[in-house]
């Protein structure tokens, strides 16, 4: 049985405007990384919020993939959205200065806890929502 897409994306974005509002909010900041989760997110939090409501953030590491950043910006330009680029690279070097046998597991969840750390800032900064992008698989495994 093929599922019906239209039925879950008006499902999805219902959800999200009812939270967002039941929250107190009208807007939300979500992390743009260029992948299927965020980009997904994001296009269901403008369809549900409109493009002035809903704040990206790309949040890139040195080492992240350049084609990250050109799908990132593809989604801001297609949607219009208040946007910013904040380059993690020297908060996560310095936490690397901790322990230099850090392992590359440690240094994904240090990137994903300093990008919730912006997240979370912008959010009181702007009094919006965080728009969570993790997947199933990221949450049973810890990173998210």
């Amino acid at each position: 049985m093929k599922p019906d897409t239209k039925q879950i994306r008006t499902f999805l974005i219902n959800f999200l405007k009812e939270q967002v509002h039941k929250a107190g909010f009208e807007k939300v900041v979500i992390g743009l990384s260029g992948g299927v989760d965020s980009a997904v997110s994001t296009l269901l939090a403008v369809e549900a919020l409109g493009k002035k409501n809903v704040l990206a953030i790309v949040m890139p590491y040195k080492t992240s993939s350049p084609q990250s950043l050109v799908d990132a910006k593809q989604i801001i330009d297609m949607t219009g959205i208040p946007n910013l680029s904040i380059d993690i690279t020297p908060m996560v070097d310095d936490f690397q200065k901790i322990d230099s046998q850090i392992d590359q597991l440690r240094l994904g969840n240090a990137m994903a806890r300093v990008r919730m750390i912006i997240l979370y800032d912008f959010s009181a900064k702007e009094k919006a929502l965080v728009v969570g992008t993790s997947n199933k698989t990221e949450i049973l495994l810890g990173y998210a």
